[in-house]
């Protein structure tokens, strides 16, 4: 229990004792707060696991009999016992704090929200968290122009409450659960005791409907055995799952692909019709994302899978998605992701995956001093295709279901670097309609998990005072002759005129197709992008 004493102290020493919380007390909540707790569990249960190992390694049968060879294998399954015990005990243990601590991440980004919302209108917040206007306007206004602000402003002031009432609420949830689940360890009430042969203290298989801070504790928790055992046997839950890390993703994702294509190869010969139809997109998609992987080989760059999910014919998996990192993004000091716009397809990835090679050489010249750049062309959508066969593009659900993908991901990303090589520079680009998908992606990320944020050829973004982008790091590129100006703010804020965004040096004239020209070779937009992904443009 020692690695949790510091929690009361994260809390304002709510963990312990199920009373109610204030505004005080939740207001500087942060999910970093519970590292050293999640880190002390995973150190705990590798050296109870290798404990284990060692005593299932303990042979007391061979040339041995009598009474001594009794007592001594009754001592041995003592051991083994207390041993199973122990591990299930700190599974509960680490369970209970990574749940926490994706709570206490859910009050942050509650928090921040509620605060963005209270100083952009002026309003004040009091330690208990009650929401006043110092400056209303008055009661009956002559003007209708005065009297629709006043509408306005009282709307925003009921939101700001129900956004502090929002963090409370979910505070109060994070503290109780905590404190019960805390309460059944210390009275012994243990979950399940498992044989030291399996996994035990923690899920024998990946865990489904976790936060991605439960799934790196859980992965990190793991030893090395068991880490490959779950690559080798339980690869098709692990590819897409964020949280783990690149290198685990690319080897489960190769193999879900193997999987896939000799299942398409074996049907194909006798499908008909629609069938067959649907089997030769899902192996020109193989095809294309093999050719992209085989020319960064061939470039002498590392090439990650991060994501393969086959198109489902559902909102929101209508075509199939996939990710593809130029670097290592275990180890990369700066890790970006661009979020590409309509027409992007699996087909794509080619000369995308081209883009991201550029980008990933001009960012690294941009950092200098031998620092490196994995950069990730995230196709983790359905990117609008061409109206009229596809009119999804003058809509934005497309976007918020691409946006809940996206922050999960860039928090997959956070976390496990954290519990691996260490955090790196985050940053995320959006291009086109990407640029809306991204900005209800950034909208909803953890605090502190993406740096620096770029929109580019962008038709429309959610307020940049909604982004969990630190202030001055939110940036926007359009260059002269791009057509998107004719539709700027058509699917939302138009960037160029919210001050929360810097403007950029852009392309002026580079060439007769500008809304495609951001990451040409040459180009004015590729060298502000990548001091961007380089963390140097501001």
């Amino acid at each position: 229990m020692s690695a949790l004493s510091g929690v009361g102290a994260l809390v304002g020493g709510a963990v312990g004792a199920a009373f109610s919380l204030t505004w005080e007390n939740i207001k500087d909540w942060k999910s970093s707060g519970l590292d050293t707790a999640v880190d002390d569990l995973i150190a705990a249960r590798k050296d109870a696991k290798g404990a284990g190992d060692y005593i299932l390694a303990i042979d007391v049968s061979t040339g041995w009999s009598g009474v001594g060879a009794e007592a001594a294998q009754e001592r041995r399954s003592e051991l083994e016992s207390a041993c199973e015990v122990l591990l299930a005990n700190i599974g509960d243990l680490l369970a209970a704090t990574t749940a926490a601590q994706n709570g206490v991440g859910d009050v942050e980004l509650l928090v921040n929200e509620a605060i963005s919302r209270v100083e952009y209108w002026g309003f004040n917040i009091s330690s208990s968290g009650e929401v006043t206007d110092p400056d209303p306007i008055d009661a009956a206004p002559s003007s209708p122009i005065m009297q629709q602000e006043k509408l306005e402003r009282e709307e925003a002031l009921g939101t700001a409450r129900e956004s502090v009432a929002a963090a409370l609420t979910r505070a109060q949830e994070v503290n109780s659960d905590y404190v019960e689940a805390l309460n059944k360890v210390a009275n012994g009430e243990v979950s399940e005791v498992e044989d030291l042969g399996d996994t035990p203290g923690v899920a024998d298989t990946p865990p489904v409907a976790a936060s991605t801070e439960e799934v790196a504790a859980w992965w990190n928790s793991l030893t090395e055995e068991e880490q490959r055992s779950m690559v080798k046997h339980n690869y098709r839950g692990l590819g897409n799952l964020d949280g783990i890390p690149a290198w685990a993703r690319h080897e489960a994702n190769l193999k879900k692909l193997d999987d896939e294509e000799r299942a398409v190869n074996a049907l194909l010969p006798t499908a008909q019709g629609e069938h067959k139809r649907a089997l030769e997109q899902q192996k020109a998609e193989i095809d294309a994302i093999r050719t992209a992987l085989a020319n960064l080989a061939k470039a002498g760059e590392e090439g990650q899978l991060l994501l393969y999910e086959e198109a489902w014919g559902e909102p929101g998996s209508e075509r199939a998605h996939v990710a593809i990192s130029v670097g290592d993004v275990d180890t990369a000091d700066h890790i970006t992701t661009v979020v590409p716009g309509m027409t992007t397809t699996v087909e794509s990835m080619p000369g995308k995956v081209e883009e991201m090679q550029r980008l990933k050489q001009h960012s690294e010249q941009a950092a200098g001093n031998g620092e490196t750049t994995a950069a990730i062309m995230w196709l983790g959508y359905d990117a609008p295709q061409s109206p009229p066969a596809d009119w999804s593009v003058a809509g934005t659900d497309n976007a918020k279901r691409g946006g809940d993908s996206l922050a999960s991901f860039e928090e997959g990303i956070s976390d496990s670097r954290r519990l691996g090589a260490g955090d790196a520079h985050m940053s995320v680009l959006g291009h086109s309609y990407g640029s809306t998908t991204s900005s209800y992606g950034v909208a909803q990320v953890r605090p502190g998990v993406v740096d620096d944020y770029a929109v580019y050829g962008s038709p429309g973004t959610l307020p940049g005072y909604d982004m969990n982008v630190p202030e001055g790091h939110k940036y926007v590129l359009r260059n002269s002759n791009d057509v998107i100006g004719m539709f700027s703010g058509a699917l939302g804020n138009e960037p160029l005129d919210d001050p929360s965004f810097t403007e950029l040096d852009a392309n002026d004239n580079f060439s007769k197709r500008e809304h495609s020209t951001y990451l040409d070779e040459g180009s004015t937009a590729l060298n502000s992008l990548s001091k961007v992904v380089a963390g140097t443009a501001g």
